[in-house]
């Protein structure tokens, strides 16, 4: 099997700046997931739902440094008017908004609530992430690490199911999906960078040399909770670009200390074979010249 380069490294890619709508991109992402999550935990862990909102409201008061919100005119009730679970409780949405406002590091003379504002690639990226990293980590110490686990991995495969874009590209063979993989790296998701094979009896396989998000997320111990916050939608999201034929195997993650992550999409409905390489295959893999 032959392996060719794929995207490339941009240095100083995460002290880039990108522009983002702070309170669009909060009700879209951090706060969508956060109402979403008590969602499920309401329904699956009724007897521990109000203990985990008081443990994750107190989590984000003892991380916020300044009371952000305080100095601008933005009503809370309105922001929340379409979360259902999380309007029920203002204070930790409250708590939840100026955490992630404060890891935005937002410039104080710009108007960050109605209008786009420019940001460090790394502070956006840490803002939807470090989110979710606490969700899951007070969710472990509120019903413990197993349960918690089983709920979040849960959680993440109802999520994605639940929010497809009516817009996402189905790819009916793997040759579509590989083409779409090496334009995506090129044009929209820059700074990622690997190797990767022709398709081969349905499978198309893919190694990642970096992570930026694991790099922005270096300074978090738990490399579990960094695992499923980073890599778990992996796995539903490739299921999703096909009619439900395609499986993604993958055994090692820069998130989790490994030099690369090693990937396989496996089309089943050419071969059911879901055989993963050992690490010396992945180890030893060299590019066309």
């Amino acid at each position: 099997m032959k392996f060719q380069k794929y995207g490339k490294l941009i240095p100083n890619l995460l002290d880039k700046e990108v522009e983002i709508q702070p309170i669009d991109f909060a009700q879209k992402s951090p706060i969508k997931r956060l109402n979403y999550l008590l969602g499920l935990i309401k329904e699956k862990e009724p007897s521990n739902f109000s203990k985990y909102i008081e443990n994750l409201e107190l989590k984000f008061k003892t991380l916020i440094t300044k009371d952000i919100l305080s100095e601008k005119d933005l009503n809370i009730d309105e922001l929340l008017t379409d979360f259902d679970i999380l309007k029920e409780y203002p204070e930790l949405a409250k708590n939840s908004l100026t955490y992630f406002l404060q890891i935005l590091q937002l410039s104080e003379k710009d108007d960050w609530i109605k209008e786009e504002v420019k940001v460090l690639n790394k502070n956006y990226l840490r803002s939807f992430l470090i989110l979710k990293y606490y969700h899951l980590q007070t969710l472990s110490e509120t019903i413990g690490r197993i349960f918690a686990v089983q709920l979040y991995k849960f959680y993440v495969t109802k999520f994605i199911n639940d929010n497809l874009s009516p817009k996402r590209k189905i790819f009916d063979t793997m040759e579509a999906f590989k083409e779409h993989f090496e334009k995506d790296k090129k044009e929209i998701t820059v700074g990622w960078y690997g190797l990767l094979s022709e398709v081969e009896n349905g499978k198309f396989f893919f190694r990642k040399d970096n992570c930026p998000w694991a790099e922005v997320l270096v300074d978090l111990p738990d490399k579990e909770i960094k695992y499923l916050v980073c890599c778990y939608g992996d796995f539903q999201a490739a299921l999703t670009r096909s009619n439900e034929s395609f499986i993604l195997t993958m055994k090692h993650t820069v998130v989790e200390g490994a030099p690369y992550c090693d990937c396989i999409i496996h089309d089943t409905s050419i071969d059911w074979d879901l055989t993963h390489p050992s690490s010396e295959f992945w180890d030893n893999l060299k590019p066309i010249e």
